[in-house]
């Protein structure tokens, strides 16, 4: 692989300073919105068409670009800039590939309640990214898969008929920011038909000094 790629890049849209996607890119693997949608591919010997071609490939040709040390320019649209291994990247990461802005709660500790691998539903929860307030009626929103929707939707969109809904994770990553008037309202339309248990709520924190981030009944 060109060593130059090697490193953990921020995507922009040109002329839009909010996050669209972030890649951690090593020897072997690629690793795309680690802390949000998530996905890992693997790569050999990889140069910037290999790892860039799933994202920005044109017909046979990848699009035109412009390659320095800190940047990777695609056409007139797309930006990458590479970041720095601190504080600052690990909690940008979480709004990776979302429509909102994710700050999550902080904590001292190092145990947590549940671990990524244990969740079975996700909702996020945070300020919606200017360039999709027209998408929401209110500054803060819940994203449900890419769609922004109100509270009254959560609780059919976590549902499910071939679930045990009495043994489902509920993982909310949220902004620590967010009202709370907003996370009552969000946990009594989850929990107020009595099909889930308040128990099964675990909102995502992180511990910033260590930069490791797990989710807990509280927040």
């Amino acid at each position: 692989m060109d060593g130059g790629l090697r490193g953990h890049w921020h995507e922009f849209s040109i002329g839009n300073n909010e996050l669209n996607h972030c890649y951690i890119i090593s020897d072997s693997t690629v690793n795309t919105n680690k802390y949000t949608l998530g996905g890992i591919y693997k790569i050999k010997n990889a140069n910037l068409s290999e790892v860039a071609k799933p994202m920005y490939y044109k017909g046979e040709d990848l699009y035109e670009t412009i390659y320095t040390k800190d940047t990777i320019q695609f056409n007139d649209s797309i930006i990458w800039v590479k970041q720095k291994n601190d504080i600052e990247t690990f909690v940008c990461d979480f709004s990776a590939g979302l429509k909102l802005n994710i700050a999550p709660f902080e904590t001292n500790s190092i145990n947590f309640d549940l671990e990524e691998k244990d969740i079975n539903m996700v909702l996020y929860v945070g300020k919606v990214k200017k360039h999709f307030l027209e998408e929401s009626e209110s500054v803060y929103s819940i994203q449900l898969n890419d769609k922004l929707a109100p509270i009254d939707k959560v609780l059919e969109f976590l549902l499910c008929i071939h679930c045990d809904n009495k043994s489902m994770n509920i993982a909310i990553k949220m902004d620590k920011n967010t009202p709370v008037s907003f996370i009552k309202k969000l946990e009594n339309e989850i929990i107020g038909e009595g099909i889930f248990r308040r128990n099964q709520i675990y909102y995502l924190v992180i511990n910033p000094k260590k930069k490791i981030h797990g989710y807990n009944n509280y927040y």
